[in-house]
């Protein structure tokens, strides 16, 4: 099978996991941590890529890469962004959650100017201003009721972006996608245990 293909299924295998543990905190809110939640996202999801990963990959050939430090990183992005997403999801409804998650569109472009140095024409400065003014509205009947979990939204669209930028770098240094998640849940898994146990209820 195609390479593109392989790749594209183990995305779309990531990202159910990753749905599926955030349904998994909306039901078990009471009983358990973002944390946690976290821990057995990475790790359900992990026990299926991890193998398929290796699989496709072996273990020299997933280790060897000159961009071993950047992938790491992504790993602890995507961590982060999946981390703050369910600290949100604890915190305010999930429709808000996952409209400042979907917020990501507009940090990219300001990203890509500051750390990339392209160019951003004037006529974006214009949506984007347009783009942020209408998040303040969706988010201004709320402050009466406002909690630190809608500025952890917020930071949850700008790692997610961040998250992309790294992933579009990754793919421009021709890294595989094997590699990629590899990385991902290895980080996620290894970061969150530690974690998870001191909060373990």
């Amino acid at each position: 099978m195609d390479n593109r293909i392989i790749g594209a299924l183990l995305i779309v295998i990531a990202s159910a996991f990753f749905a599926t543990a955030g349904l998994f905190v909306q039901f078990a809110e009471p009983e358990t941590t973002s944390w946690v939640a976290l821990f057995v996202g990475m790790t359900v999801g992990g026990a299926v890529i991890l193998p398929l990963a290796l699989a496709r990959c072996g273990w020299s050939e997933v280790m060897k890469s000159r961009n071993r430090w950047l992938l790491i990183s992504r790993g602890l992005i995507s961590f982060a962004q999946v981390g703050t997403l369910f600290y949100a999801l604890h915190s305010i409804p999930l429709t808000d959650a996952l409209l400042f998650r979907e917020t990501s569109p507009l940090w990219v472009p300001i990203l890509s100017a500051i750390f990339l140095h392209e160019a951003m024409p004037r006529k974006l400065w214009v949506v984007l201003a347009v783009g942020f003014f209408g998040i303040a509205l969706v988010l201004h009947p709320q402050l009466s009721e406002f909690s630190i979990g809608y500025v952890v939204a917020v930071l949850n669209g700008l790692l997610f972006a961040i998250q992309n930028l790294l992933t579009r770098h990754l793919n421009q240094q021709h890294e595989p996608q094997e590699r990629i998640l590899f990385y991902i849940y290895a980080v996620g898994i290894a970061t969150s245990l530690g974690p998870a146990a001191l909060t373990f209820t």
